[in-house]
């Protein structure tokens, strides 16, 4: 059986990075390898670089990236490519090559190269918040729904101009537009069958679900 994340993160601890490379790559070559298990082993990553070993994590990173993409459909390998680029943080190369982890799960996606540099993913933007900006944004279709982040308000989407990648949506009585990136740092998507939702755009049908619940 692979070794458990915390125990490889000791063992990087106590300065054995040879056998940890070891395990890690044994963990790559297990067939049954789900991309939720190895997202779990995060914290190697970010222990190397906090060691001030970034190139060895990002070479681990990006090697582990490239395996599951061959066995994974691009939905996960990109989960488990923003996980790892969370992890390492400041990396030229593993920004890239998120990037294209992005092109291959929205393929075909109206102006997402677009979307890739105004969202600063492969430069400019702290990795956290370009990441954000993707995955609020991609996704979005018009009727959709985002909760406030710092306030119970519900937004529903009313247009998008994707050419510029700026976003127009009603809360409440005002309807406002915003660019990609501060739409996502003052909203996150939200389901249409969440509690927040149905009390402000479906008061009747929150009332039905309270009385049979």
């Amino acid at each position: 059986l692979p070794m458990r994340p915390e125990s490889l993160v000791q063992l990087i601890g106590s300065g054995n990075t040879a056998t940890v490379e070891a395990e890690w790559m044994r963990l790559l070559e297990s067939v049954e390898l789900s991309a939720a298990t190895l997202s779990d082993y995060q914290p190697v990553l970010a222990e190397l670089c906090r060691l001030g070993k970034t190139s060895l994590a990002e070479e681990w990173a990006w090697t582990a990236i490239e395996t599951m993409s061959t066995r994974l459909p691009p939905m996960e390998t990109l989960a488990l490519g923003s996980a790892f680029l969370l992890a390492v943080g400041e990396s030229q190369e593993l920004r890239t090559q998120v990037a294209e982890l992005y092109r291959a799960a929205y393929a075909g996606h109206e102006r997402l190269d677009e979307l890739v540099t105004k969202a600063g993913l492969t430069g400019g933007r702290p990795v956290r918040r370009a990441l954000r900006t993707l995955d609020v944004c991609l996704p979005l279709k018009i009727g959709d729904y985002l909760a406030a982040r710092d306030h119970d308000g519900v937004a529903r989407i009313e247009a998008m101009d994707r050419a510029q990648w700026r976003i127009t949506f009603s809360i409440g009585e005002t309807t406002e537009t915003l660019g990609a990136v501060e739409l996502a740092d003052r909203f996150r998507p939200a389901a249409s069958t969440e509690f927040r939702v149905l009390r402000h755009y479906a008061p009747d049908q929150l009332a039905r679900r309270l009385d049979r619940e």
